[in-house]
């Protein structure tokens, strides 16, 4: 299924996590999937919600922006190993990228490219009958 991911980048003191977590705790809002990293100074969290609006004030009443918000693949595949290298395998077999990659709640996988009609049918819609 294709759900919103927010992005937020703000300095690395800023407790970006614990402050934006919060907010959208206040809000009755979960958090479907989350990837949190360092770069340099500053981090970077990728955050998908069931929730578009509450998403958003609770950024914003955080006292960050969301920087960008694009589409996203959320798929379910089994919890076992190799899960990333069959995705990864078959975008590659259908000439894609993954630009994006986490994982999220309840066994659900996050992915990103630049043709998710293209990703889609490679690891959900596969004439075998499904996904991996």
């Amino acid at each position: 299924m294709r759900e919103s991911e927010y992005v937020v980048v703000a300095p690395r003191a800023e407790r970006v996590l614990e402050r934006v977590s919060g907010e959208l705790f206040k809000r009755h809002t979960y958090v479907e999937a989350l990837w949190v990293a360092e770069l340099g100074d500053q981090v970077v969290c990728r955050l998908v919600t069931d929730d578009r609006e509450g998403a958003v004030a609770a950024i914003s009443a955080a006292g960050f922006a969301v920087s960008n918000v694009r589409e996203v693949l959320v798929v379910s595949f089994p919890d076992e190993p190799g899960v990333f290298a069959t995705l990864s395998r078959l975008a590659a077999d259908a000439g894609l990228n993954l630009t994006s990659a986490y994982s999220g709640a309840h066994g659900d996988i996050v992915l990103a490219c630049d043709d998710l009609n293209a990703l889609e049918a490679a690891v959900v819609e596969r004439p075998s009958g499904g996904g991996i």
